[in-house]
């Protein structure tokens, strides 16, 4: 991770929205517009939603149904624009918090992973059975 202050910044403004409204969570789903409980969103949509409002209230507003429209590009995903947002390397195991169904180890809260992981330290997850103990 490339970490600065503006990586830091949003990496927990994430692991704050995540605490502050776990309704509004799903490690499944990038976006899923206005539910019962607000929009909801993983890590990356969540990412990409704190740190580019106005292109994704333009989203929202227009209802459009290709993903790369959040970003500007037809051919990007949540997922990429979320990894350059917060200084990750495609590729690296740091992704791994974008997979669906991710969760951290030791009954650690995804907020709480996510501000340590932004602080510097190594995280577990326990996401898939290969990776158990693998630290990102």
């Amino acid at each position: 991770m490339k970490r600065n202050e503006d990586t830091v910044w949003l990496m927990n403004q994430v692991a704050d929205q995540i605490e502050q409204h776990p309704e509004q969570y799903d490690q499944s789903v990038w976006f899923y517009p206005k539910g019962s409980c607000g929009t909801i969103c993983c890590i990356a949509g969540w990412t990409v939603k704190i740190a580019m409002p106005e292109r994704w209230a333009e989203f929202e507003a227009n209802g459009v149904d290709e993903w790369g429209e959040v970003v500007g590009r037809y051919d990007d995903y949540i997922r990429v624009k979320a990894t350059e947002l917060l200084g990750l390397e495609i590729g690296k195991s740091e992704t791994y918090l974008f997979s669906t169904g991710w969760k951290p180890a030791n009954d650690m809260t995804v907020s709480e992973a996510l501000r340590k992981f932004a602080g510097g330290e190594d995280i577990q997850d326990v996401t898939y059975p290969n990776y158990i103990g693998r630290s990102i």
